[in-house]
């Protein structure tokens, strides 16, 4: 574990970090996501509190079967709760000691942004690494999410997400 003492250890490099996200593209190469509306509050398995120093996880009670998703509204939101706890956890174990810099608003931060560009960069170029070493098709929701720069799209997981 990462804590000692009381304090939290930081990690040191960005490899955990990588094999974390190794980690998530094989679980969505799978069929799972790491968290589910249920696990809402009480924890995700890529949470900060279940992530080793190596990048691995401790806690697989949030694993939640993309074929218990129903609705397209609900997977896109989870999708992007994926993304959003990922940058959160990577921001608390690499960049909590660092000051941060607030240009005009509180959120989201530099960091908050540089880190997020930089999660969904990785998990998307990780995810058809393990989709082709999987020999398997890539779930198209999640390549239009990741990599479609088309105002419809976007527009159109909007429009599913909060309506």
């Amino acid at each position: 574990m990462r804590y000692t003492g009381g304090k939290q250890k930081k990690l040191s490099g960005i490899a955990p970090i990588n094999n974390l996200i190794k980690i998530v593209a094989r679980m969505l190469v799978l069929g799972y996501l790491p968290l589910s509306f249920d696990d809402h509050g009480i924890g995700q398995c890529i949470g900060p509190q279940n992530v080793t120093t190596k990048g691995g996880i401790c806690d697989l009670g949030s694993l939640h079967s993309i074929s218990n998703v129903k609705t397209d509204k609900e997977f896109y939101q989870l999708l992007s709760s994926l993304c959003v706890v990922l940058t959160q956890t990577t921001k608390e174990l690499l960049l909590d000691t660092l000051p941060n810099l607030v240009y005009e608003f509180n959120n989201p931060t530099t960091s908050t942004f540089l880190t997020a560009n930089i999660i969904s960069r990785r998990l998307i170029t990780t995810y058809e690494l393990e989709v082709k070493k999987a020999k398997c098709k890539p779930d198209q929701r999640i390549m239009k999410f990741f990599k479609s720069d088309n105002d419809k799209f976007l527009g159109e997981v909007l429009n599913k997400m909060f309506n």
